[in-house]
């Protein structure tokens, strides 16, 4: 079985705290599945960043706006909490939702990557720029 386990920061306005490690609470039988699902989380991740800071790198406001409308058709998109929450695929092929627990207003993620339940190997990383 595998799953995806987040490393994200988090605080308030007045500090930032330690790092957490957390699994995000969906697990699939075959690491392609879980593999999927980290893509999913790259997307959402570019997304709540041109979103919430409203500036990803050197588009221009015009590409930002475009790139956001593309995201939005994304299977995996939901408007829930202000584009806060995903759908991920699960192993029956069903959208199930997600909560991006990672991706609030004092939240930073760090890295995403696919671990495997069962101690294999971890050899697949997102990590956001």
């Amino acid at each position: 079985m595998w799953t995806i386990e987040v490393d994200y920061r988090t605080g308030d306005s007045f500090h930032t705290e330690e790092v957490y490690k957390e699994q995000i609470g969906q697990c699939w039988t075959h690491k392609k599945g879980a593999i999927t699902a980290l893509k999913v989380i790259e997307e959402h991740s570019e997304y709540t960043a041109l979103t919430d800071c409203n500036y990803y790198g050197n588009m221009s406001e015009k590409q930002q706006k475009d790139r956001i409308a593309e995201l939005k058709k994304k299977d995996w998109f939901s408007e829930e909490w202000g584009g806060h929450t995903m759908y991920v695929i699960n192993d029956e092929g069903e959208r199930v939702y997600q909560s991006a627990f990672w991706a609030g207003y004092f939240e930073t993620l760090r890295e995403a990557r696919v671990v495997s339940v069962d101690d294999e190997d971890d050899d697949c990383v997102f990590r956001p720029h």
